[in-house]
């Protein structure tokens, strides 16, 4: 929608209101993909009569984003400043989504959370979480080598497992994917802190992200832990460049 441009005025007047209209539609869309993940306005914009309500089950790989000190970082910086540095962030974390094809989801206080594998069905959806991971990782090293004010680190966490898709939830606000995958997710995420060694990115991922991203990645094992919430421990790996 971003590449669409917009109708030139016509001195026939069906036809200049027609592109006045077009127009502020194209516009409309646009706004409403900046909030909205695009796939998901892609999907609505295909489905003439409205989405489907029903839901199914399918493997995803789901990833959080969040930053490392972020209330210290923020504690003396102006609110103008602080929303800037979060925009400048975001938008990068954002494009490193989207070029792996990912939905980034919702961005909660300075964490973000993306999905691999839906609406769309995707077969590497877990290769490619890690490779937007690694994007993150490189994008953090060369902000800590460009010698930026504020440095920013990251903590990252993946997981791969069973997700509900769909619409679920009141009509007026429906969600797209929920289950126990993204509290795990979230949960290898408060991990993150344990294996904090001072890297721009810190890259944790759980055991069956890991088997699913298959080769030429370079996992270290970091063992099995227990999350709050789940009485099985979690196998986790850590992701390296």
């Amino acid at each position: 929608m971003k590449d669409i441009e917009p109708l030139p005025p016509s001195r026939i007047r069906e036809l200049d209101d027609e592109a006045r209209a077009f127009n502020r539609m194209v516009t409309g869309l646009k706004w409403f993909e900046t909030y909205v993940p695009r796939q998901l306005v892609l999907r609505l914009m295909e489905a003439p009569e409205g989405p489907a309500v029903g839901h199914r089950e399918a493997e995803l790989t789901v990833m959080f984003t969040d930053i490392i000190g972020f209330t210290a970082l923020s504690e003396d910086m102006p609110a103008a400043e602080v929303a800037e540095f979060l925009n400048h962030h975001f938008d990068i974390v954002n494009r490193c989504i989207d070029a792996q094809g990912g939905t980034l989801d919702k961005y909660i206080g300075d964490a973000a959370m993306a999905f691999w594998g839906a609406p769309e069905p995707v077969p590497d959806h877990a290769a490619r979480a890690c490779r937007a991971a690694l994007a993150l990782l490189k994008a953090a090293e060369d902000h800590q080598a460009e010698g930026r004010i504020p440095p920013v680190r990251v903590k990252i966490a993946i997981h791969t497992g069973p997700l509900i898709v769909g619409n679920i939830g009141a009509k007026a606000r429906m969600n797209t994917v929920i289950g126990d995958t993204v509290n795990v997710a979230s949960r290898i995420e408060k991990l993150c802190s344990d294996e904090d060694d001072g890297s721009p990115a810190l890259i944790i991922v759980s055991g069956e992200t890991a088997r699913a991203a298959g080769d030429g990645f370079n996992f270290e094992r970091l063992g099995e832990h227990v999350v709050k919430g789940r009485q099985e421990a979690v196998e986790i790996w850590r992701l390296r460049a």
